[in-house]
């Protein structure tokens, strides 16, 4: 499975708060998109300070953005914790996401029940096959857990 790192908060913005795009100055490699396979997403280590202002604003009356406490805001470092699918690319979008110039179309984001420990890497990268056996098991569950 392909993963993606992004700076905190970015991930949570993505799998918890409805970021339908992300902002990329290259296009993801076309088997990503063609295979509907989903691809993980990584939080890195390091924090965008500014990018957690502009998503508290984005979520300026949608959810008490203000009552959120660090850790909720930025999610674990170093930890995979979750997937999303990536649907197609853009160069222009309505999206209040969108920021250019490339824009990755996102779909179904899943958080993980439980974060996984990971070492994250520049660019799409793959998951160690341990991380990756473990977010498909945590997937496997969370569908039963929905489809009963």
């Amino acid at each position: 499975m392909k993963a993606l790192t992004l700076w905190r908060p970015w991930g949570n913005a993505i799998l918890r708060w409805g970021k339908d795009i992300e902002n990329r100055t290259w296009s993801p490699p076309a088997d990503v998109i063609d295979q509907g396979l989903p691809i993980a997403i990584h939080n890195g280590k390091q924090i965008d300070g500014e990018g957690a202002g502009a998503i508290m604003v984005a979520l300026k009356g949608e959810r008490p953005a203000f009552g959120m406490d660090a850790y909720e805001l930025l999610g674990p470092p170093g930890y995979v914790i979750g997937v999303v699918h990536v649907t197609g690319v853009c160069r222009e979008s309505k999206s209040k996401w969108f920021a250019g110039p490339v824009g990755w179309c996102l779909a179904d984001p899943v958080m993980l029940p439980t974060p996984i420990p990971c070492r994250g890497a520049q660019g799409l990268w793959e998951l160690p096959a341990d991380v990756e056996r473990q977010v498909l098991e945590q997937l496997e569950l969370a569908k039963e857990a929905t489809h009963g």
